[in-house]
This record gives C-alpha cells, sequence and structure tokens, in this order.
C-alpha cells in the first residue's frame, strides 16, 4: 500500500511539473505575440504621428524643418535602424488617414503629337494592350509623386528618362510623325476656402517634356 501511494505521488510530481512546462511556454507565446503586435502598433501610431508632424510644418508653416517626433527617433541609435527597417518591410510606414491608407495625388499625362512645322495634329494617351502594360504604366506614376519633394538634378534626369520612354512609344504608334510633347497634369484640390469662393478641382500643370524622333 505503501509503494503505491509513493507511485502516486510521484505521477502526480510529474504531472505538475509537465504543466507548470506547458504553462510557462504558453505564457512565452502570448507574451511574445503582445510584444510583436505592440511594437507593430507602435510603428503605425509613432509614423502616423510623424507624418501629420511634417506635414503640419511643410503644408502649413511652410517650414522645411524636422520635426521633434522624426528627431526624437533619429537620436535612440540602433532603436531607429530597427523601426525604418521593420516599418519598411511590414508596411507599417506607408501611414494612414480616415482609417485607410493615404490617397495619393492623381496624375494625367498627355501627349500632344505634333507635325513638322510644330502644329498639334493629335492629342493621345498611351494604348496598353496587356494588363501587365497597364500595371506598369500606373507604376510610374509612384515616380511623379516623389517628384512632388524632390528636387535632385539625377532625378530630374531619371524622371526624363521615363517620360522620353512612354512619349516615343506613343509617337511610334502615328507614323509619319516624328514630335511629341509630353504635359505632366496634377490633380488640383482648392481649399475649402477656395472652393467656397468658386474654385472648382482641376487639373494643374506639373512639367512639359518636348521629344522628337531621329529620321
Amino acid at each position: 500500500m505503501r509503494i503505491n501511494i509513493i507511485g502516486f505521488r510521484r505521477r502526480d510530481a510529474i504531472h505538475r511539473v509537465s504543466a507548470a512546462k506547458t504553462q510557462n511556454k504558453t505564457f512565452m507565446k502570448k507574451a511574445l505575440l503582445l510584444t510583436f503586435f505592440g511594437f507593430h502598433l507602435f510603428c503605425m501610431i509613432y509614423t502616423n504621428i510623424i507624418i501629420e508632424e511634417q506635414v503640419y510644418h511643410d503644408f502649413f508653416l511652410n517650414e522645411q524643418v524636422k520635426g521633434k517626433a522624426l528627431t526624437a527617433l533619429e537620436h535612440t541609435g540602433i532603436f531607429n535602424d530597427l523601426f525604418h527597417i521593420y516599418s519598411g518591410y511590414s508596411g507599417a510606414e506607408t501611414g494612414y488617414g480616415f482609417y485607410a491608407p493615404n490617397v495619393s495625388s492623381q496624375f494625367m499625362v498627355l501627349y500632344t503629337i505634333k507635325d513638322s512645322l510644330g502644329n498639334p495634329v493629335q492629342v493621345s494617351l498611351p494604348r496598353h494592350y496587356s494588363k501587365e502594360a497597364l500595371t506598369r504604366y500606373f507604376t510610374a506614376f509612384d515616380l511623379f509623386m516623389d517628384k512632388l519633394d524632390e528636387q535632385d538634378e539625377k532625378y530630374d534626369k531619371f524622371m526624363d528618362i521615363v517620360m522620353k520612354s512612354m512619349a516615343l512609344k506613343v509617337l511610334e504608334e502615328h507614323p509619319p510623325y516624328t514630335h511629341i510633347d509630353a504635359d505632366l497634369l496634377v490633380y488640383d484640390l482648392p481649399y475649402m476656402e477656395e472652393f467656397q469662393a468658386g474654385k472648382r478641382p482641376e487639373y494643374a500643370h506639373m512639367l512639359h517634356y518636348s521629344y522628337q524622333l531621329n529620321p
């Protein structure tokens, strides 16, 4: 009878140890998940704080300065690198407005085909013969979005290469003309005060390019 009691106690002790280990593993998993979600939520919230603060300085105050949130993050050393790496890979750096990803500006590229005397012949948009071509075309619009902020000579040269590639493709579809102008337009939304005063949304001229096919 004593042996059975000892065996029972051993089995009970083993069961308790096993249950404690399982409980510890469960606790660790929950702690890791909570840490991960907490860090991701922090990145999202802090990114939006940085964006809103920079918009306030750039747009409302017309000041090209770094906000307090961005400056504080840059002084955290390795955490700053971890923050940007994770935000870039996870998409947390995108920012959210009105509980959704920020709506980008709308762009349009108009191609004006001209004769040898420089007279406009036709205003055209590029033709897309596949879904992939259409996707690539609209992907280039991200480049136009960056142009709103970029003021760099190398970036301007890169823009010129992209615009030239698209413009000459359109021109090849309209022989025998060899001259084409490409105008980049951005959809301009007026402020509420301007709208109430009678101004309406319209496409504003942003950039102009002129190209010619070699005979």
